[in-house]
């Protein structure tokens, strides 16, 4: 439990914010968990939640100064929903899971304990019959299902590969170095000592839609990139740049201009586009269907796009275009413009 702690609210236009600031007091090391007098550091923290109107996902930021080694520290997220599932997004589509028993004779079986860990790429969550609340991650990868809640892994920091005496921790990536032969590898930076931040956001439903809820990830995870064009800080006009010209060209876009060469909505991902590699004037899309129900494209057609396969060859293609749950489909469209 956090020593003290401080809550400030913010509200402006259009955005309210939430700042939770404290401090933990945790043992050093490994050493002085089970110490009688251990020695103990403080670990401070900053916890910002910030609502912005429009916007249908609540952003989180975490900065945590880390003090102490060999530990592992993990986002809870209370959800109040009654559910043996966690339900997360892997590469091309969702994984429903559940937490399997541990026998209390396992080590008659495995080295290392079984732990009830999973991978998710993005989205994790839980889903009840009428709501559902989801953590879109950057960065964070590791999750665990508990009651009513789940957690998400933020860091789990060792000194040295192959530690005998972690309490968790799913297999070696050093392998078992207690034998004889094998050789103890220090791994300082990994104990992530001072500042580290984490990022997240939180989503809920009333009924899960996959596919809508990848497309939300998707954009709140997109970088935010713009170009504006002005007459301060620009390398084109330094003194002592004489060769290029200091005047735009009459024909680039205002400020106010948007110039796109293609405009798509398909209610599914966009897994990648970029220009072809063996067509001229031409561009690869992409698209997944991240859901258990198929998809139809069959507008797409009517807008010139060409099925293809990773060759970028014509695929045979009859007057639907349909993509299975959990698939993907590529597709090939001539940059008319060019």
């Amino acid at each position: 439990m956090p020593l003290a702690g401080v809550v400030a609210i913010y509200v402006g236009a259009g955005r309210q914010e939430l700042r939770l600031s404290g401090k933990w007091q945790l043992p050093e090391g490994l050493a002085d968990r089970i110490s009688h007098e251990p020695k103990l550091h403080d670990v401070a923290f900053e916890l910002t939640l910030t609502l912005t109107d429009g916007d249908n996902v609540l952003a989180g930021r975490l900065t945590v100064d880390n003090q102490v080694l060999d530990h592992r520290l993990r986002l809870k997220i209370n959800t109040a929903i009654e559910s043996d599932t966690a339900v997360a997004q892997v590469q091309g589509g969702f994984q429903r899971t559940r937490n399997l028993p541990i026998a209390e004779n396992w080590e008659e079986e495995f080295v290392e304990k079984p732990v009830n860990l999973y991978n998710f790429d993005k989205i994790v969550g839980m889903q009840g019959a009428s709501d559902g609340l989801y953590l879109i991650a950057k960065g964070m990868k590791e999750y665990e299902l508990g009651k009513k809640a789940f957690y998400v892994t933020l860091m789990a920091t060792t000194g040295q590969l192959g530690k005998p005496n972690l309490l968790w921790r799913p297999g070696r990536a050093s392998g078992d170095t207690t034998s004889i032969g094998h050789q103890m590898t220090p791994t300082p930076l990994a104990e992530e000592l001072g500042a580290n931040t984490f990022e997240f956001g939180l989503v809920s439903t009333s009924q899960l839609n996959e596919n809508k809820l990848a497309i939300i990830a998707e954009k709140w995870l997109a970088p935010d990139v713009s170009y504006q064009l002005q007459k301060l800080n620009l390398f084109v006009n330094r003194l002592d740049n004489k060769i290029w010209d200091v005047e735009f060209d009459d024909s680039l876009p205002t400020i106010s201009e948007c110039e796109s060469f293609l405009k798509l909505d398909p209610h599914v991902t966009i897994s990648a586009l970029y220009p072809a590699y063996t067509v001229p004037n031409s561009f690869v899309i992409r698209l997944a269907n991240e859901s258990g129900v198929a998809a139809d494209l069959t507008p797409l057609l009517k807008q010139h796009f060409i099925q293809v396969n990773a060759l970028e060859e014509a695929q045979p293609c009859s007057e639907q275009l349909m993509i299975q749950p959990y698939d993907m489909v590529t597709l090939l469209i001539h940059n008319q413009g060019a």
